[in-house]
């Protein structure tokens, strides 16, 4: 079940750049949000199902399927867009969990997300009114991941061009029609079907954001 969440008025603490994955620490740019989660002040929202400790774990219940969850105090249309996660297992048989990192995010169900999936597909998909179509399939420029690997998906969003990258490669680009307004960047999870008791979490280690060069 999508969740639309409160607004969570926190602002970023500083964060030393050693504390971040070093494919996202090192992207040259002036920082506009970065988070490792080491506790809740990041400005996402509060949600008794989101826990801050040394990473982000999203804990799905009996009774969810994806999650759209991003970040409240902060805006970045544009610019370099990184997010370490750790690459999910199989939620059960025939039952893939997906991981992925959602940009140009106006509300829930308007969005686009760069995803991997615990079958090692990596592809680009856009969500419009709760319509998803899928902009590309990348799964062939990529080696196959294991489960449990640290995983790094990056976004460049410039003047009506989307770069993807994973784990260090850039993967496609395409052009797209990239708003004017400020729009908002966060995660996006999926399980196929919902996980009996007692769930399924993901795991999110770090996020950046840096201004267009």
């Amino acid at each position: 079940m999508m969740k639309h969440l409160p607004v969570l008025l926190l602002l970023t603490a500083a964060v030393p750049p050693q504390a971040f994955a070093a494919g996202c620490a090192d992207k040259p740019g002036q920082v506009i949000f970065e988070d490792n989660f080491a506790d809740g002040t990041g400005g996402w929202a509060s949600d008794s199902q989101a826990a801050f400790s040394n990473g982000l774990k999203m804990h799905f219940g009996s009774q969810d399927t994806s999650w759209s969850y991003w970040n409240k105090t902060f805006d970045a249309t544009t610019g370099d867009f990184c997010m370490e996660a750790v690459a999910p297992k199989a939620a059960g048989p025939n039952n893939t969990a997906v991981v992925g990192l959602a940009f140009l995010l106006s509300d829930a169900d308007n969005k686009y997300v760069l995803q991997w999936g615990s079958d090692n597909t990596l592809s680009l998909w856009r969500d419009a009114q709760k319509h998803w179509s899928e902009v590309a399939d990348y799964s062939k420029s990529v080696a196959a991941v294991q489960p449990g690997s640290p995983i790094i998906f990056e976004v460049n969003v410039g003047q009506n061009l989307i770069t993807s990258s994973f784990n260090g490669t850039e993967v496609g680009k395409i052009r797209a029609q990239i708003p004017q307004s400020n729009l908002q960047f966060g995660i996006y999870t999926q399980v196929d079907k919902a996980v009996s008791d007692p769930g399924y979490d993901f795991e999110i280690k770090s996020y950046r954001v840096t201004a267009p060069q």
